[in-house]
């Protein structure tokens, strides 16, 4: 099997060459994933999806790398990466990132009192049993809700309500 001009100069030959690019292809393919969700849906994931993206397409490095051949090669791909999925992930991309994550510090069994100082830079509505916090008047966020339910003036549970 016959080479492209590029695999071939790579470290390693054409096999960790070749190897080493349908990794990053594939970390691309799921830092696009990552980026439509962030981005074009606005709805920001958990650092979870993050760390386990990020740890597996490491891994899968790790395993096919050979590190004696193409090391700078391999470096420079997992930096990449990792800049990318850093990025990605500490971007506000719009004013609902900042808010969830203010509003995912809230825990059952919490006051009142410091659901509303987490919270205290947004726009709330009170009832009787019920916080109901806004991050925008924006069109397309003007009915994001982040509400808090209240027993006895503790926390019992919270919901994010989209637009």
């Amino acid at each position: 099997m016959r080479s492209g001009p590029l695999l071939s100069r790579l470290p390693g030959g054409p096999k960790a060459g070749f190897l080493l690019a349908l990794a990053l292809a594939l970390a691309l393919v799921g830092l696009g994933t990552l980026a439509f969700f962030e981005i074009l849906l606005l709805l920001p994931l958990p650092w979870e999806i993050y760390a386990g993206f990020g740890g597996f397409w490491l891994l899968v490095v790790l395993l096919i790398a050979d590190f004696n051949r193409a090391r700078s090669a391999t470096i420079g791909g997992i930096v990449l990466v990792v800049v990318l999925l850093a990025v990605l992930y500490w971007t506000p991309w719009s004013s609902r990132k900042p808010f969830l994550r203010s509003f995912d510090r809230i825990q059952a069994g919490m006051t009142a009192e410091e659901t509303r100082s987490i919270m205290q830079k947004y726009e709330v509505q009170e009832s009787e049993n019920t916080l109901a916090f806004r991050h925008s008047r924006e069109g397309r966020f003007d009915s994001d809700i982040g509400l808090v339910l209240l027993e006895e003036g503790v926390v019992k549970e919270t919901q994010f309500l989209p637009d």
